[in-house]
């Protein structure tokens, strides 16, 4: 990976440049008595602002394909409704046989309730999406698998709550915050991953997902409130060189989390008064070299610093497993590329 200032490029090397009880939450809903609701070939939608957010589908199809455009117009949300009544349902919480659904690319938000109570077991998310809110895809029993995509930013409240056939998650580096509950009565979940981005994993992640054995961490710890249910059989398992860690965390044990590369820590890169920096992290015992060069389009790569990685897993050195570079040369405001290579 080549990072100019926090820009990132892809590359062969990794590179651097310079309340238990839950209710359906109903907050944010569209009242289909408050706009007025249009159909079109099973999907009931509203226009608001020059976009369409669709409240909810016949599911005359098990293979849901959500249209980008309506009227000409970007499909932007998806989120359940409040009948006349005032009683809220999900926008999809009929289709209980459905297989897939597929999301286009215009869609920038999944609603509350969006997909509550779907039958779905597979569900494909475009990159465009930003928001996944409150309740998004709770009790979606038959949900085998999902991807959250880098780019999304948060994760609301219950948001996979019931999702018991889920075995597995990553929550991608851009999220920062998960809503409180949002994995919570998962029984098939085994493992889970957290990006470098998350600081708040809201109170009772994990209540009722007693099945989960392994949940890693690639960034700081976050804060919480009682992440795991008392009799939980999970470890949990973070980076070298990050911040916040004990020996347990929310009562669960912890542990150095080992990978087959190295990982440049984000929050550790940045230019200080004795030059460009950045910390190396990888749970083992090997050599790491830096590598800089100035050229960008045909770059021709510099050893500039070989470092040694010391690690053991019951070690108390505080740089155990990780090392800080520093590359006193650099001039602020200039061109400088670096890669790591093992």
């Amino acid at each position: 990976m080549l990072i100019q200032k926090g820009y990132y490029r892809t590359e062969k090397s990794v590179c651097i440049a310079v309340a238990l009880l839950r209710a359906l939450i109903l907050v944010a809903l569209v009242s289909e008595t408050q706009l007025l609701a249009l159909s079109t070939n099973g999907f009931t939608y509203v226009l608001s602002g020059g976009t369409v957010t669709i409240t909810s589908y016949d599911c005359r199809a098990s293979d849901i394909d959500i249209p980008a455009l309506i009227e000409g117009l970007p499909v932007t949300t998806i989120q359940g409704f409040l009948d006349s009544q005032g009683f809220g349902h999900g926008a999809f919480e009929t289709c209980t046989t459905a297989n897939r659904v597929t999301i286009p690319g215009t869609v920038t938000r999944i609603g509350a309730n969006a997909f509550f109570n779907c039958g779905m077991t597979n569900v494909l998310i475009p990159n465009s999406v930003i928001h996944i809110d409150n309740n998004a895809f709770s009790d979606c029993h038959r949900l085998t698998q999902i991807t959250i995509p880098d780019g999304v930013q948060t994760i609301g409240l219950y948001a996979f709550f019931g999702c018991s056939s889920l075995t597995s998650a990553v929550v991608p580096d851009s999220v920062t915050i998960v809503g409180s509950g949002a994995f919570q009565f998962c029984d098939g979940l085994k493992s889970i991953t957290f990006g470098v981005g998350v600081t708040n994993i809201g109170a009772k992640q994990f209540f009722k997902s007693s099945g989960l054995l392994v949940a890693n961490f690639l960034g700081n710890a976050p804060s919480g409130l009682d992440a795991f249910d008392a009799d939980s059989m999970v470890q949990v398992f973070y980076r070298p060189g990050t911040s916040g860690w004990g020996t347990n965390f929310f009562g669960a044990p912890t542990s150095f989390l080992v990978e087959a590369s190295p990982s440049i820590l984000n929050d550790s890169l940045g230019q200080s008064t004795n030059g460009f920096g950045f910390v190396v992290s990888w749970a083992t015992n090997a050599s790491v070299v830096v590598e800089s060069s100035v050229l960008e389009a045909i770059p021709r790569w510099f050893p500039i610093s070989t470092n040694n990685i010391r690690f053991s897993p019951a070690s108390t050195n505080s740089t155990n497993g990780w090392f800080r570079f520093l590359d006193t040369r650099a001039i602020v405001g200039s061109k400088q590329y670096y890669r790591i290579r093992w």
